[in-house]
């Protein structure tokens, strides 16, 4: 499997992870998902989503993704 893309497929298997992902990509192609994913963000510190979600803080992620889809990022 290639890099792009590699992580959200994994991310599919993981039920806590998989509304969040289907969501981005009704937005967004998988592979702005996987970019995203790797970038730090401002609204989490500076820090990737992926780094949160691979140090369990996968609700973090999660309710970012809410608040960006309901146009209200906090």
């Amino acid at each position: 499997m290639d890099s792009v893309g590699g992580r959200v497929e994994e991310f599919l298997n993981n039920p806590t992870l998989r509304l969040g992902i289907e969501l981005l990509e009704s937005v967004f192609t998988r592979q702005s998902v996987d970019i995203w994913l790797n970038t730090p963000q401002e609204m989490l510190e500076n820090k990737t989503p992926q780094s949160l979600i691979d140090n369990g803080c996968e609700k973090i992620v999660l309710n970012l993704i809410a608040d960006m889809l309901s146009g209200n990022p906090t």
